[in-house]
């Protein structure tokens, strides 16, 4: 399993760490432990290079660990969901 956020644009290294942290703070928000700061992530580009920046699609995702029941199966995580 692996938890993802979805984002527009140009995927510079500052908005994969923007969109890194965003995520991080939803799935710690929601019950996930804090050592998943110290994980690797996944960066997806979907958009060829000629595609214009706003509609450029792009994903950073965080694996998960299969033993790690803290959110039911099948919830999604939404870091644009307020508190």
């Amino acid at each position: 399993r692996v938890a993802a956020v979805r984002f527009s644009g140009l995927a510079t290294e500052g908005e994969i760490r923007r969109q890194r942290e965003q995520l991080l703070e939803a799935l710690i928000r929601d019950g996930y432990d804090d050592s998943l700061r110290y994980g690797k992530i996944w960066v997806m580009q979907y958009d060829g290079p000629y595609v214009a920046p706003w509609m450029r699609r792009n994903e950073v995702c965080i694996p998960l660990s299969l033993q790690d029941e803290s959110v039911p199966e099948g919830e999604s995580i939404n870091p644009d969901t307020p508190d």
